[in-house]
């Protein structure tokens, strides 16, 4: 099944690379039925970050955000710590483009 859901993120990624973010967003919630059955909390952890770019891209800074920490969270749990260091990354990052952009 984890064939699927990178088939499924894949598509996700398309759809919001070329502004189609319903479709990028429908295609990252099936993909997260294909992580849960197979338990693989850091594709879900990727998921979410995913989804994240994608709120952030339809300017949608407080679902963005709440995603962004759903994937932090899930990626502290698993304790790995170079997930954790480039999750905070990416977090600051988006944070301060997001506080310049509104």
């Amino acid at each position: 099944m984890v064939g699927q859901a990178d088939f499924l993120h894949n598509l996700g990624n398309l759809y919001a690379k070329t502004r189609k973010y319903e479709k990028a967003l429908k295609y990252y919630k099936e993909e997260e039925i294909y992580d849960r059955k197979t338990n693989y909390k850091a594709g879900i952890a990727y998921l979410y970050q995913a989804m994240s770019n994608v709120y952030h891209l339809k300017g949608e800074p407080s679902v963005a955000i709440t995603e962004y920490n759903k994937a932090i969270s899930l990626r502290d749990s698993l304790q790995n710590q170079k997930f954790i260091v480039a999750s905070r990354i990416k977090k600051s990052k988006a944070l301060a483009h997001i506080s310049m952009k509104f």
